[in-house]
């Protein structure tokens, strides 16, 4: 059934060609239709006059009176070119409709075309039906590269039959580069090849009534008493089919409703004896699978493997012994993962190609065609039914915190919706694993952990102050330790069944990563990482808690003597001393020490770290995130690489609860959390933070040799979240971060900046190694052992 659709949120566009610049081709009634399908939206069905743009050329006397408020324009090839190609690109719609009324005829090549107003003696001027189709398929339509209108319906009441024409010039309607969306598309066509679309008699019209037969027959479908603007098109179309074939018993027509159906709930099907004429990229890759699939046993039976997938089109010839290879092409092509399925039917059939280049060639030209695709329909329902028992309540939430597919995430809430939505991003090249194996992933470790793991009550980890570069190992996931072979489903939305947790979903990207050539360690090293990630939002950690002194405050950082002491906080094993010089020693030497007493700790896997300093104001730039530690027999490795880091202020007087708390009550991201200012000029930071209470997070930029009085100025005045970039080699670069605080909210800044920095290479944003984040929330950690010296004050 079809989803009630919100009369407010429907446009239309209704073309009525009755008066042309050769007169000969005049024809009375489709003014008529078009008002009759006006009053419908407007007067049943309440749609905004506003949202209906009319097209109209109609004869003196023209019976039908259009609804007032609605707007008409000349139905001519300029005005219809840059409606299609310009005039709906910002529209922002659950529903459009396209309602065409006039002359069509068929073309040299059997192609279905409608005739334009300017058409004269010389010149019929005429827009191809089926690039009409390919145009409600289009990014051109709607915002947001076409995601702004849902689904369409294309109502078309023109012949088509074949008279003699001089001349027929194509207005085009689609881009030369179509770039298409997942956006479904139901289309009805009057009549079939061959065949007129009637008038009715002078004596059976009347006002208010549409003039012509298919016309009529489809508003008395649509006005069923519901006054919905979109019942169900299904049972709309058999109601047309029988109101036609009760007109053919009587003999008032011969015409018999033609209908297509794309990408409309999930399914392509075609009725009706009629040509669909493919596109250029559908022609050359028909030429590329004509090597594959040379004789017609081959081409039988590749139609008998697609029959549960892809509906195959009429033949061409209507005495063909078998479908040509165009005919399999454009079926699949118009259908949801049907080219996937095609291409791999090809491969592992009884007809599969000894030559690979051949195959290589098909597939590149496939891309062109459906570049948003590569799974097959098995494989897209498989994946859909494993998202829908895997136990996780909240897809998009669980994907929300990741900034590999965070751009990805589609406005529909369904998994069909997002799966398609990451799919879209295709295949990167290179070693680069494509997105929707990385959300695979990540789905399988959140139903790893939702299964396994007990509730977490101190809620999400991005809410808790971990550092952005933490890589805590992680064991690998049960599902790949396995390598489990598929099994059968489970019930229904429930957890207990074998293919409802990861291991089913491991098993559907190992099958799906070895037909796409991915090598198996991709598949491993993805599952591994998603569970390190959703591990380091869940768990809770010990935490190494160590206080440096400066025997020098007002040194610059790093180049005077230091003294600290250390304690462990561990939730199971409970506090206790780490032992740590305690006399002063140059930085280079200390960082030394402090590194050797936290190697032990790193090498438990059962235990992930986090290692809290606690600065004096002076010191607030000392790079205690790089200090080299052993791990895993490698030297040299840094501390922020292998635990999570977070930088506090020793001696704070502000608590930052109340900013932290006003940044909670707007959960949307923005400029509105941020001040940005000069480091160098400190009363002027001081008056800024005065004067907005509100403010949470600043970022500190400039060409002052040192930030740290400033930071300190921050963390006086209660700021949880700074930013700034380090100076490295006598430079302190300065680039704009809008994009990267702006997109998220403050609470998630730690895992956002670290996954930038784990993707820098793919991110293409320079700088990010220089970017420091000082972040705290007062509710990020369980309550645990607090030494009295360093942690009574607070900190940042």
């Amino acid at each position: 059934m079809n989803q009630q659709i919100d009369p407010s949120r429907t446009y239309a566009v209704v073309v009525s060609v009755e008066q042309y610049a050769d007169s000969a081709w005049n024809v009375a009634g489709p003014y008529a239709d078009a008002c009759a399908f006006v009053r419908w939206l407007t007067e049943r069905c309440s749609v905004p006059a506003g949202n209906v743009r009319v097209l109209a050329a109609q004869l003196p006397g023209s019976s039908g009176v259009m609804p007032r408020g609605v707007v008409t324009a000349e139905p001519n090839a300029g005005t219809v070119s840059e409606l299609f190609l310009e005039g709906l690109a910002d529209l922002d719609a659950d529903l459009l409709w396209v309602f065409w009324s006039g002359h069509g005829v068929l073309d040299s090549s059997a192609g279905h075309v409608v005739l334009l107003s300017d058409s004269t003696v010389r010149t019929k001027k005429a827009v191809q039906v089926s690039a009409l189709h390919r145009a409600l398929q289009s990014a051109r339509i709607g915002q947001n590269d076409g995601q702004g209108v849902r689904k369409a319906v294309l109502a078309v009441n023109a012949c088509q039959n074949q008279p003699r024409l001089e001349s027929l010039t194509e207005v085009p309607v689609v881009p030369h580069q179509l770039q298409a969306v997942n956006r479904g598309l139901f289309a009805l066509t009057a009549c079939g090849t061959a065949q007129r679309a009637r008038i009715a008699p002078a004596g059976g019209q009347a006002d208010g009534l549409a003039a012509s037969i298919f016309p009529r027959a489809l508003l008395a479908a649509l006005d069923d008493g519901s006054l919905r603007v979109l019942p169900d098109m299904h049972e709309v179309a058999d109601s047309v089919d029988e109101q036609l074939a009760d007109w053919r018993t009587a003999k008032a027509t011969g015409q018999q409703l033609s209908l297509q159906r794309l990408n409309w709930e999930g399914r392509t099907r075609v009725t009706g004896s009629f040509v669909l004429e493919p596109t250029g990229d559908e022609q050359r890759l028909a030429a590329a699978v004509e090597v594959l699939l040379p004789t017609p046993e081959g081409r039988t039976d590749a139609a008998r493997a697609l029959s549960a997938h892809v509906p195959v089109l009429v033949p061409l010839a209507d005495q063909a012994e078998a479908p040509s290879t165009q005919d399999l092409v454009t079926a699949a092509a118009r259908t949801a993962h049907g080219l996937p399925t095609l291409l791999h039917q090809l491969a592992t059939g009884p007809h599969a190609p000894q030559d690979p280049n051949a195959l290589d060639r098909a597939r590149a030209a496939a891309k062109r065609v459906r570049p948003d695709e590569f799974l097959t329909a098995d494989e897209f329902t498989t994946l859909t039914g494993l998202f829908g028992r895997c136990g996780v309540p909240d897809l998009r939430a669980a994907i929300r915190p990741d900034r590999v597919l965070r751009p990805h995430a589609p406005d529909e809430e369904d998994d069909e919706s997002l799966i398609c939505a990451v799919e879209a991003a295709g295949l990167p090249h290179g070693a680069v694993p494509p997105p929707l194996l990385h959300l695979v992933a990540v789905v399988a470790a959140e139903a790893d952990a939702t299964k396994t793991s007990a509730p977490d009550t101190d809620g999400d980890m991005a809410h808790r102050g971990e550092d952005v570069t933490g890589k805590t190992p992680a064991p690998v996931p049960h599902s790949a330790q396995k390598h489990p072979e598929p099994e059968e489903a489970g019930p229904s939305g429930g957890s207990g069944g074998p293919a409802s947790d990861a291991s089913g979903l491991y098993a559907w990207a190992t099958a799906v990563a070895k037909r796409l050539g991915i090598p198996q360690q991709t598949v491993d090293a993805q599952f591994t990482k998603a569970v390190q990630d959703v591990e380091r939002r869940r768990s809770h950690r010990a935490w190494l808690q160590i206080r440096i002194d400066a025997e020098n405050p007002d040194q610059e950082p790093g180049s005077g003597s230091y003294a600290c002491r250390a304690w462990l906080a561990d939730p199971a094993s409970g506090p206790q001393p780490v032992p740590l010089p305690r006399s002063f020693a140059p930085w280079s030497r200390l960082r030394l020490h402090i590194g050797e007493a936290i190697e032990p700790h790193l090498v438990d896997a059962d235990r992930p770290l986090g290692v809290e300093f606690f600065l004096p104001p002076g010191q607030l730039e000392l790079q205690v995130e790089r200090i080299p530690v052993r791990h895993r027999d490698m030297d040299g490795v840094l501390l922020g690489s292998q635990a999570w880091v977070v930088v506090r202020l020793a001696r704070r007087q502000t608590p930052w609860s109340q900013r932290w708390d006003v940044m909670g009550a707007d959960l949307s991201p923005g400029e509105q959390h941020w001040l940005r200012r000069p480091a160098d000029n400190v009363t002027a930071l001081s008056r800024a933070l005065e004067a907005a209470p509100s403010a949470g997070c600043v970022h500190l930029h400039g060409d002052a040799p040192e930030f740290s009085e400033a930071l300190a100025r921050c963390a006086f005045h209660g700021v949880p979240v700074i930013t700034w970039h380090r100076k490295l080699a006598g430079r302190r670069p300065d680039p704009d971060i809008h994009d990267i605080c702006c997109q998220v909210h403050p609470y998630q800044l730690p895992d956002d900046i670290r996954q930038l920095r784990d993707n820098q290479d793919t991110a293409g944003w320079p700088g990010c190694d220089h970017l420091v984040l000082l972040w705290d929330d007062p509710r990020r950690l369980p309550p645990r052992f607090r030494p009295r010296t360093p942690g009574r004050n607070g900190g940042t």
